[in-house]
Order: C-alpha cells, then sequence, then structure tokens
C-alpha cells in the first residue's frame, strides 16, 4: 500500500464508511476515530483506523455494510408507500404496518433502528405502541419518530411522556424527516456505545 493510500481526508473516510463529512468530523473530534494534522492543517485517518471503525460498527457477518432498518406505522397505505419508496432510495431497510397490532409483531420480529409512528389510528394507537415499546427492556434501543396528521399541544406532549424521541407533522418537507431520522439514528448508535 502506498502511503496515498494509507491515509484518507475526513470526506474520504466518510465516503468510505457510508456517513456523511460533519459526522466523521465529529468522530474524529471526540477521538472515536484517531487522526493526525498534516503540516498543511489537514485531518488524516488511517486506512487501518477507517477499517476498524467499519469492522466495529457498521459491517455485517457477511461484511457488507449494515443497512438502518425503519418500520413505518401507519393506516394510510399512500403515506406508507411513499416513504418506503423515499427511504429506500437512501439505502435504508424499510418494514411497513398498518396498525399497532400489526406494529408490535413487526417491532419483536425485526427490532428496527428506528420506528415512523402514526397517533391516530384503529384499534391499538401511536400513543399505546410507544409506551409498549418504551417500557419493554429488549427493544430499549429503539428510537421512535412520531408523525402525525393530528398535530396539537396536547399530542406532541403526551407523545413525549409515553416516551418518543422526536414528533413532527406529516405535512414537514421529506429532507426535514431525513434530518430528523439520522439524528435519531446517530444518537441510537452513540447511546450504544457507551
Amino acid at each position: 500500500m502506498t502511503d496515498q493510500q494509507a491515509f484518507l481526508s475526513i470526506p474520504a473516510a466518510a465516503e468510505k464508511c457510508g456517513v456523511d463529512r460533519r459526522t466523521m468530523w465529529r468522530w474524529v473530534k471526540s477521538r472515536k476515530v484517531p487522526s493526525f494534522v498534516t503540516p498543511g492543517g489537514h485531518h488524516r485517518i488511517t486506512s487501518a483506523d477507517v477499517d476498524r471503525l467499519l469492522g466495529q460498527s457498521r459491517l455485517s457477518a457477511a461484511g457488507q455494510p449494515k443497512q438502518k432498518t425503519i418500520l413505518i406505522v401507519d393506516d394510510d397505505a399512500q403515506v406508507r408507500e411513499l416513504l418506503k419508496r423515499r427511504l429506500r432510495r437512501r439505502q435504508f431497510r424499510v418494514e411497513t404496518a398498518a396498525d399497532g397490532f400489526s406494529a408490535g409483531m413487526r417491532v419483536r420480529e425485526r427490532r428496527p433502528d428506528l420506528i415512523i409512528l402514526d397517533l391516530i389510528m384503529e384499534g391499538i394507537d401511536g400513543f399505546e405502541v410507544c409506551r409498549k415499546i418504551k417500557t419493554d427492556p429488549y427493544l430499549k434501543d429503539t428510537r421512535i419518530l412520531i408523525m402525525t396528521g393530528f398535530d396539537t399541544p396536547a399530542h406532541r406532549a403526551r407523545a413525549m411522556r409515553e416516551g418518543a424521541d422526536g414528533y413532527v407533522a406529516k405535512h414537514v418537507d421529506f429532507n426535514i424527516l431525513l434530518a430528523y431520522i439520522e439524528a435519531l439514528l446517530e444518537n441510537r448508535e452513540e447511546t450504544a456505545r457507551q
């Protein structure tokens, strides 16, 4: 391996790990990823350290990058399908459920990294689903993002009391929703490392 191949810039390391530059920069600053500074003031990371990072947290047993799993729970089929298509394009593994009962079964089977949960559904509503997940030690690392068409201060307060990790209205711009998702997933990884 040549010297140029042995050391990676922050953007190159981020691309290799499948994260954005800001995430890699935070990892370097928090010393999760060792780096050194060149005489020109640029941070460099060794390929070995990037490979170690990939081996610790990003690779499946088959050696392929792990996909984060998102479960979409919504009684509106159009919402489920639209979100599923858009999130799959972003390389997430996506599961769906049309009601709270189905969500409960899927959560136990799949242990998703994050759930996008509607509040108002027939039968078991989102509040109860949230409470049950957040009180189950087996599912303690699962993040819940409430996404509701009935956005009220009372619903927001109750959802947060039940353990939701985030809350957005259904009409939110997809890029904002994606930012919420990425922040919650990053928070999940940081919590798991502690």
